[in-house]
């Protein structure tokens, strides 16, 4: 019963991607921004130095940052997060076609969308979802790094289940 609803949901997937159903493009879920660490840097618990140091990035380290405030910048850290000075932070915007074909193959199936949205510095766009017995699936499309490439990445109950791509360098 269970490969039964997989496999619906799955073509379910298919069918609204290519068309035969209707799709609604929808923005990323999280409204956060990608961006690159520029040095080895402390992460502290709060938005001051005087707080509790809860570990390190490391120089190139790619970090979703959430919030803003006097100076520093609210990271994912973990299951957590935590703060780190803002001017150790290069920001990409969050629409750049920054996916390149190294990147799309550090890509692995049972990764989530905060781990692939880190790798490729893009929170993509939501263009398909579809639910049905207990099983959602959901594609985000990312932009390539040339001119007319594309990445598509197909996530089952939250972790990547398939992905493709076209055009990457």
């Amino acid at each position: 019963m269970k490969k039964l609803r997989y496999l619906l949901v799955s073509l379910l997937s298919i069918a609204i991607t290519f068309g035969l159903g209707h799709i609604t493009a929808k923005p990323a879920e999280a409204a956060s921004k990608s961006g690159t660490i520029t040095a080895t840097v402390k992460v502290y618990s709060s938005y001051s130095t005087h707080s509790k140091v809860i570990g390190k990035k490391s120089k190139g380290n790619k970090v979703s940052v959430l919030a803003s405030k006097k100076g520093f910048s609210q990271i994912k850290f973990g299951k957590k997060t935590g703060w780190v000075l803002t001017k150790n932070i290069k920001l990409q915007n969050a629409n750049d076609p920054s996916c390149s074909l190294k990147e799309f193959n550090q890509i692995r199936n049972g990764m989530t969308i905060s781990q692939v949205r880190a790798i490729i510095g893009s929170n993509g766009t939501l263009t398909a979802e579809a639910s049905a017995g207990g099983f959602t699936s959901k594609i985000y499309q990312f932009k390539g790094n040339t001119e007319f490439s594309s990445v598509a990445i197909s996530f089952m109950n939250g972790k990547v289940s398939a992905k493709s791509q076209v055009g990457l360098k």
